[in-house]
Protein backbone atom coordinates (compact mmCIF):
# COMPACT_ATOMS: atom_id res chain seq x y z
CA UNK A 1 0.00 0.00 0.00
CA UNK A 2 2.85 2.34 0.85
CA UNK A 3 4.50 1.70 -2.51
CA UNK A 4 1.29 2.63 -4.33
CA UNK A 5 1.06 5.79 -2.25
CA UNK A 6 4.66 6.71 -3.07
CA UNK A 7 4.05 6.12 -6.77
CA UNK A 8 0.98 8.33 -6.58
CA UNK A 9 2.99 11.11 -4.92
CA UNK A 10 5.78 10.78 -7.49
CA UNK A 11 3.39 10.97 -10.44
CA UNK A 12 1.48 13.85 -8.88
CA UNK A 13 4.66 15.83 -8.24
CA UNK A 14 5.86 15.28 -11.81
CA UNK A 15 2.52 16.43 -13.19
CA UNK A 16 2.71 19.50 -10.97
CA UNK A 17 6.20 20.34 -12.27
CA UNK A 18 5.08 19.86 -15.88
CA UNK A 19 2.02 22.04 -15.29
CA UNK A 20 4.14 24.78 -13.76
CA UNK A 21 6.59 24.58 -16.68
CA UNK A 22 3.76 24.87 -19.18
CA UNK A 23 2.28 27.76 -17.28
CA UNK A 24 5.60 29.57 -17.44
CA UNK A 25 6.12 28.72 -21.09
CA UNK A 26 2.69 29.98 -22.07
CA UNK A 27 2.97 33.21 -20.14
CA UNK A 28 5.86 34.77 -22.02
CA UNK A 29 4.90 38.37 -22.69
CA UNK A 30 6.15 40.99 -25.10
CA UNK A 31 9.58 42.18 -23.99
CA UNK A 32 10.41 45.89 -24.27
CA UNK A 33 13.87 47.18 -23.39
CA UNK A 34 14.50 44.00 -21.40
CA UNK A 35 11.29 44.38 -19.37
CA UNK A 36 8.38 41.95 -19.64
CA UNK A 37 5.09 43.70 -20.39
CA UNK A 38 2.18 41.99 -18.66
CA UNK A 39 -1.34 41.59 -20.02
CA UNK A 40 -2.59 43.94 -17.32
CA UNK A 41 -0.22 46.75 -18.33
CA UNK A 42 -2.43 49.35 -20.03
CA UNK A 43 0.50 51.30 -21.44
CA UNK A 44 0.13 49.39 -24.70
CA UNK A 45 -3.33 50.90 -25.15
CA UNK A 46 -2.23 54.53 -24.82
CA UNK A 47 0.24 55.68 -27.46
CA UNK A 48 1.05 58.91 -25.65
CA UNK A 49 1.99 57.06 -22.45
CA UNK A 50 3.96 54.48 -24.44
CA UNK A 51 5.95 57.18 -26.22
CA UNK A 52 6.63 59.03 -22.97
CA UNK A 53 7.93 55.90 -21.25
CA UNK A 54 10.01 54.47 -24.10
CA UNK A 55 10.94 57.62 -26.00
CA UNK A 56 14.66 57.31 -25.31
CA UNK A 57 14.67 53.65 -26.39
CA UNK A 58 12.82 53.87 -29.68
CA UNK A 59 13.64 57.41 -30.71
CA UNK A 60 17.28 56.42 -31.13
CA UNK A 61 16.64 53.29 -33.19
CA UNK A 62 14.04 55.16 -35.26
CA UNK A 63 16.54 57.94 -35.94
CA UNK A 64 19.13 55.42 -37.11
CA UNK A 65 16.64 53.77 -39.45
CA UNK A 66 15.43 57.10 -40.87
CA UNK A 67 18.96 58.42 -41.36
CA UNK A 68 20.09 55.36 -43.33
CA UNK A 69 20.06 56.03 -47.09
CA UNK A 70 16.96 54.63 -48.79
CA UNK A 71 17.68 51.46 -50.75
CA UNK A 72 16.41 51.14 -54.32
CA UNK A 73 15.30 47.53 -54.70
CA UNK A 74 15.53 46.06 -58.20
CA UNK A 75 14.66 42.63 -59.56
CA UNK A 76 18.27 41.47 -59.45
CA UNK A 77 18.07 41.50 -55.63
CA UNK A 78 15.57 38.59 -55.66
CA UNK A 79 13.10 40.36 -53.39
CA UNK A 80 9.69 39.06 -52.37
CA UNK A 81 7.39 42.08 -52.70
CA UNK A 82 4.46 42.24 -50.26
CA UNK A 83 1.42 44.44 -50.90
CA UNK A 84 -1.14 46.00 -48.56
CA UNK A 85 -3.13 43.29 -46.79
CA UNK A 86 -0.54 40.60 -47.48
CA UNK A 87 2.16 38.83 -45.50
CA UNK A 88 4.98 36.49 -46.40
CA UNK A 89 7.25 34.22 -44.35
CA UNK A 90 10.58 33.01 -45.71
CA UNK A 91 12.94 30.45 -44.22
CA UNK A 92 16.55 31.34 -43.59
CA UNK A 93 17.70 28.64 -46.01
CA UNK A 94 15.42 29.72 -48.86
CA UNK A 95 17.21 29.32 -52.19
CA UNK A 96 15.07 31.81 -54.13
CA UNK A 97 14.39 34.81 -51.89
CA UNK A 98 17.16 37.05 -50.57
CA UNK A 99 15.03 39.82 -49.10
CA UNK A 100 11.42 40.73 -48.34
CA UNK A 101 9.90 44.19 -48.61
CA UNK A 102 6.91 46.44 -49.10
CA UNK A 103 6.09 50.08 -49.80
CA UNK A 104 3.22 52.60 -50.04
CA UNK A 105 2.62 52.57 -46.28
CA UNK A 106 1.21 55.91 -45.15
CA UNK A 107 -1.23 55.22 -42.32
CA UNK A 108 -0.52 51.50 -42.80
CA UNK A 109 2.14 49.76 -40.69
CA UNK A 110 4.86 47.31 -41.67
CA UNK A 111 5.63 44.49 -39.27
CA UNK A 112 8.75 42.32 -39.43
CA UNK A 113 9.27 39.28 -37.18
CA UNK A 114 12.56 37.42 -37.39
CA UNK A 115 13.98 34.42 -35.56
CA UNK A 116 17.55 35.09 -34.50
CA UNK A 117 18.52 31.43 -34.44
CA UNK A 118 17.28 30.39 -37.89
CA UNK A 119 16.83 33.68 -39.81
CA UNK A 120 13.20 32.78 -40.55
CA UNK A 121 11.66 36.11 -41.53
CA UNK A 122 8.04 37.23 -41.79
CA UNK A 123 6.86 40.59 -43.12
CA UNK A 124 3.31 41.95 -43.23
CA UNK A 125 1.67 45.14 -44.49
CA UNK A 126 -1.18 45.94 -42.06
CA UNK A 127 -3.97 48.40 -42.88
CA UNK A 128 -6.05 47.62 -39.78
CA UNK A 129 -8.31 45.01 -41.41
CA UNK A 130 -8.07 41.41 -40.18
CA UNK A 131 -5.28 42.52 -37.85
CA UNK A 132 -5.49 39.72 -35.29
CA UNK A 133 -5.75 36.99 -37.92
CA UNK A 134 -2.80 38.46 -39.80
CA UNK A 135 -0.65 38.58 -36.67
CA UNK A 136 -1.64 35.00 -35.81
CA UNK A 137 -0.70 33.86 -39.31
CA UNK A 138 2.72 35.52 -39.02
CA UNK A 139 3.52 33.70 -35.78
CA UNK A 140 1.97 30.43 -36.95
CA UNK A 141 3.97 30.45 -40.18
CA UNK A 142 7.19 31.11 -38.27
CA UNK A 143 6.43 28.19 -35.96
CA UNK A 144 5.62 25.91 -38.91
CA UNK A 145 8.73 26.81 -40.83
CA UNK A 146 11.05 26.57 -37.86
CA UNK A 147 10.92 23.17 -36.18
CA UNK A 148 8.33 20.47 -35.49
CA UNK A 149 8.29 21.72 -31.90
CA UNK A 150 7.36 25.25 -32.95
CA UNK A 151 9.10 28.45 -31.91
CA UNK A 152 9.07 28.08 -28.15
CA UNK A 153 12.43 28.68 -26.54
CA UNK A 154 13.66 30.76 -29.47
CA UNK A 155 14.10 34.51 -29.63
CA UNK A 156 11.85 36.40 -32.03
CA UNK A 157 12.60 40.04 -32.84
CA UNK A 158 9.64 42.30 -33.59
CA UNK A 159 9.93 45.46 -35.69
CA UNK A 160 6.95 47.80 -36.25
CA UNK A 161 7.42 50.60 -38.78
CA UNK A 162 5.12 53.08 -40.49
CA UNK A 163 2.29 55.48 -39.99
CA UNK A 164 2.58 59.13 -38.97
CA UNK A 165 0.77 61.80 -36.97
CA UNK A 166 -2.21 62.03 -39.31
CA UNK A 167 -5.19 64.29 -38.66
CA UNK A 168 -7.62 61.38 -38.24
CA UNK A 169 -5.35 59.56 -35.76
CA UNK A 170 -5.63 56.36 -37.80
CA UNK A 171 -1.93 55.61 -37.48
CA UNK A 172 -1.90 55.97 -33.71
CA UNK A 173 -4.78 53.56 -33.28
CA UNK A 174 -3.11 50.99 -35.54
CA UNK A 175 0.14 51.36 -33.57
CA UNK A 176 -1.52 50.54 -30.25
CA UNK A 177 -3.68 47.81 -31.78
CA UNK A 178 -0.55 46.07 -33.07
CA UNK A 179 1.27 46.41 -29.74
CA UNK A 180 -1.63 44.94 -27.81
CA UNK A 181 -2.23 42.17 -30.35
CA UNK A 182 1.35 40.94 -30.34
CA UNK A 183 1.52 41.18 -26.55
CA UNK A 184 -1.57 38.96 -26.25
CA UNK A 185 -0.47 36.47 -28.89
CA UNK A 186 3.08 36.12 -27.57
CA UNK A 187 1.67 35.36 -24.13
CA UNK A 188 -0.92 32.92 -25.45
CA UNK A 189 1.59 31.03 -27.62
CA UNK A 190 4.47 31.00 -25.15
CA UNK A 191 6.82 33.01 -27.38
CA UNK A 192 9.68 35.34 -26.49
CA UNK A 193 8.90 38.38 -28.61
CA UNK A 194 11.33 41.29 -28.30
CA UNK A 195 10.20 44.69 -29.59
CA UNK A 196 13.44 45.87 -31.24
CA UNK A 197 12.11 48.65 -33.47
CA UNK A 198 9.14 50.95 -33.00
CA UNK A 199 9.40 53.55 -35.76
CA UNK A 200 5.70 54.37 -35.86
CA UNK A 201 3.37 57.34 -35.84
CA UNK A 202 5.22 60.13 -33.89
CA UNK A 203 8.61 58.48 -34.48
CA UNK A 204 7.99 58.34 -38.25
CA UNK A 205 6.67 61.87 -38.79
CA UNK A 206 8.21 64.80 -40.59
CA UNK A 207 6.81 68.10 -41.86
CA UNK A 208 6.66 68.77 -45.60
CA UNK A 209 5.26 71.63 -47.65
CA UNK A 210 2.48 70.85 -50.14
CA UNK A 211 0.90 73.66 -52.16
CA UNK A 212 2.39 76.20 -49.78
CA UNK A 213 1.00 74.51 -46.67
CA UNK A 214 3.01 72.59 -44.07
CA UNK A 215 1.60 69.13 -43.33
CA UNK A 216 2.72 66.01 -41.50
CA UNK A 217 4.06 63.14 -43.58
CA UNK A 218 5.66 59.74 -43.02
CA UNK A 219 9.43 59.62 -43.27
CA UNK A 220 9.56 55.95 -44.23
CA UNK A 221 6.99 54.61 -46.70
CA UNK A 222 8.61 51.25 -47.41
CA UNK A 223 11.24 48.89 -46.07
CA UNK A 224 13.24 45.89 -47.15
CA UNK A 225 14.73 43.29 -44.81
CA UNK A 226 17.53 40.97 -45.88
CA UNK A 227 16.78 37.41 -44.85
CA UNK A 228 20.38 36.43 -44.20
CA UNK A 229 21.38 39.08 -41.65
CA UNK A 230 18.03 40.65 -40.72
CA UNK A 231 19.09 44.21 -41.56
CA UNK A 232 16.22 46.59 -42.29
CA UNK A 233 16.44 49.59 -44.62
CA UNK A 234 14.04 52.22 -45.83
CA UNK A 235 13.27 51.24 -49.41
CA UNK A 236 11.92 52.30 -52.77
CA UNK A 237 11.08 49.64 -55.33
CA UNK A 238 11.84 49.71 -59.02
CA UNK A 239 8.93 48.76 -61.24
CA UNK A 240 10.52 45.42 -62.10
CA UNK A 241 10.77 44.50 -58.40
CA UNK A 242 7.08 44.99 -57.55
CA UNK A 243 5.70 41.74 -58.94
CA UNK A 244 4.22 39.37 -59.69
CA UNK A 245 0.78 40.37 -61.07
CA UNK A 246 0.54 43.57 -59.05
CA UNK A 247 -2.73 44.82 -60.59
CA UNK A 248 -4.44 41.51 -59.87
CA UNK A 249 -3.26 41.48 -56.27
CA UNK A 250 -4.28 45.11 -55.78
CA UNK A 251 -7.76 44.33 -57.11
CA UNK A 252 -8.08 41.51 -54.60
CA UNK A 253 -6.66 43.64 -51.81
CA UNK A 254 -9.04 46.54 -52.29
CA UNK A 255 -12.20 44.83 -53.51
CA UNK A 256 -12.05 41.08 -52.91
CA UNK A 257 -10.04 40.48 -49.74
CA UNK A 258 -11.57 38.49 -46.90
CA UNK A 259 -8.37 37.99 -44.89
CA UNK A 260 -4.68 38.82 -44.74
CA UNK A 261 -3.17 36.23 -47.03
CA UNK A 262 0.22 34.58 -46.71
CA UNK A 263 1.42 34.85 -50.29
CA UNK A 264 4.47 32.58 -50.08
CA UNK A 265 4.70 28.80 -49.99
CA UNK A 266 7.98 28.31 -48.12
CA UNK A 267 8.09 24.55 -48.82
CA UNK A 268 7.99 24.85 -52.62
CA UNK A 269 9.44 28.38 -52.59
CA UNK A 270 6.74 29.88 -54.78
CA UNK A 271 4.31 32.79 -54.76
CA UNK A 272 0.59 32.08 -54.38
CA UNK A 273 -2.42 33.99 -55.71
CA UNK A 274 -5.56 32.28 -54.35
CA UNK A 275 -8.87 32.31 -56.24
CA UNK A 276 -10.97 35.35 -55.44
CA UNK A 277 -13.89 37.36 -56.70
CA UNK A 278 -15.56 40.68 -55.96
CA UNK A 279 -18.85 42.49 -56.32
CA UNK A 280 -19.39 44.41 -59.57
CA UNK A 281 -18.30 48.03 -59.33
CA UNK A 282 -20.81 50.44 -60.88
CA UNK A 283 -19.45 53.16 -63.15
CA UNK A 284 -15.99 51.60 -63.11
CA UNK A 285 -15.08 53.05 -66.52
CA UNK A 286 -15.89 56.52 -65.19
CA UNK A 287 -13.66 55.89 -62.17
CA UNK A 288 -10.78 54.90 -64.44
CA UNK A 289 -11.08 58.19 -66.30
CA UNK A 290 -10.91 60.33 -63.16
CA UNK A 291 -7.91 62.50 -62.32
CA UNK A 292 -5.12 61.40 -59.99
CA UNK A 293 -6.26 63.89 -57.36
CA UNK A 294 -9.83 62.54 -57.46
CA UNK A 295 -8.62 58.96 -57.02
CA UNK A 296 -6.40 59.92 -54.10
CA UNK A 297 -9.13 61.92 -52.39
CA UNK A 298 -11.64 59.08 -52.66
CA UNK A 299 -9.51 55.96 -52.29
CA UNK A 300 -6.82 56.89 -49.77
CA UNK A 301 -6.80 57.41 -46.01
CA UNK A 302 -4.06 60.03 -46.46
CA UNK A 303 -4.39 61.61 -49.93
CA UNK A 304 -2.02 64.52 -49.27
CA UNK A 305 1.01 62.29 -48.69
CA UNK A 306 0.46 59.37 -51.05
CA UNK A 307 3.41 58.49 -53.31
CA UNK A 308 3.20 59.64 -56.92
CA UNK A 309 2.41 56.14 -58.19
CA UNK A 310 -0.60 55.61 -55.89
CA UNK A 311 -3.16 56.87 -58.40
CA UNK A 312 -1.67 55.08 -61.46
CA UNK A 313 -1.46 51.82 -59.49
CA UNK A 314 -5.05 52.20 -58.29
CA UNK A 315 -6.19 52.92 -61.83
CA UNK A 316 -4.48 49.74 -63.04
CA UNK A 317 -6.32 47.69 -60.41
CA UNK A 318 -9.60 49.23 -61.60
CA UNK A 319 -8.71 48.35 -65.20
CA UNK A 320 -8.09 44.77 -64.09
CA UNK A 321 -11.58 44.64 -62.53
CA UNK A 322 -13.12 46.13 -65.68
CA UNK A 323 -11.35 43.54 -67.82
CA UNK A 324 -12.14 40.66 -65.45
CA UNK A 325 -15.55 41.36 -63.89
CA UNK A 326 -15.73 37.70 -62.87
CA UNK A 327 -12.17 36.44 -62.24
CA UNK A 328 -13.45 33.00 -61.22
CA UNK A 329 -14.47 32.51 -64.87
CA UNK A 330 -11.70 34.35 -66.69
CA UNK A 331 -8.65 33.54 -64.52
CA UNK A 332 -9.39 30.89 -61.90
CA UNK A 333 -11.33 28.60 -64.23
CA UNK A 334 -10.63 25.46 -62.19
CA UNK A 335 -10.94 27.25 -58.86
CA UNK A 336 -7.21 26.70 -58.28
CA UNK A 337 -4.54 29.17 -57.13
CA UNK A 338 -1.97 30.64 -59.48
CA UNK A 339 1.67 29.89 -58.67
CA UNK A 340 4.76 31.89 -59.58
CA UNK A 341 8.42 31.00 -59.17
CA UNK A 342 11.30 33.46 -58.97
CA UNK A 343 13.82 32.74 -61.71
CA UNK A 344 16.75 35.08 -62.22
CA UNK A 345 14.89 37.92 -60.56
CA UNK A 346 11.77 37.43 -62.70
CA UNK A 347 8.52 35.81 -61.56
CA UNK A 348 7.38 33.08 -63.95
CA UNK A 349 4.04 31.33 -63.74
CA UNK A 350 4.26 27.60 -63.13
Amino acid sequence: MQSYFMCFLLITSRLFVISCFRLLMFNMPLIINGIEIKDSDRILDDLQLFVQKYKNVYKDCSSRLKSTPVTLVTRCQCCLYVMQGELATVGGADKSIKCVGTDMATTCHIVVIRCRQTATTSLAHFDGSFLVDGAKEMLKSIENIRTPEGAQGYDLDLHIIGGFDDDRKLSGKLSTDLLRTFQTLSSDRGLKLYLRTFCCSPFNTCVVTKHGVEINSPVIFGVVVTVGDGKIYGADFAEDARGPVRAMRAARGVHGRKQMFNVYDYVKERFIVPPFTYQPLPFIEEWIEQSDSFIKENMSTSPDVEPAFFAPDTRESLRFIATHPNPMHSIFKSNLPLFYKLDGGLWKQE
